[in-house]
């Protein structure tokens, strides 16, 4: 199973900046050097909320956008520039709302 882990790590730091292709394995250790330690700096956490300020869901790397593009696949590296889709034409990141089921509590 660790190709898998490793699959899954590389999925999740390159995603799909590079296109279709793989980073070679020096590429990929170039790329985590350099590019991990900028989005570490510009890392944005964001919630959003109900009225009466309750934290509904947390928006992260694979919340979904209106355009059903995830945000990781918006330019969110850059703080200032605009986080437009890269895979469509999405001039920036809205977080959409959903309904999720209702939890149930045993006693």
């Amino acid at each position: 199973m660790n190709h898998v882990d490793e699959y899954w790590e590389y999925h999740k730091i390159v995603g799909d900046e590079v296109g279709d292709k793989l980073l070679t394995p020096q590429q990929y250790e170039e790329y985590k050097r350099t590019v991990v330690p900028e989005r570490m700096k510009n890392r944005l956490f964001v919630s959003w909320r109900v009225e009466g300020g309750i934290d509904c869901e947390l928006i992260g790397p694979e919340t979904l956008c209106h355009c059903q593009h995830r945000y990781r696949q918006h330019n969110t590296d850059n703080p200032e520039k605009n986080t437009k889709c890269k895979n469509c034409r999405c001039r920036k990141y809205e977080f959409v709302p959903r309904m999720l089921p209702a939890y149930t509590v045993q006693m």
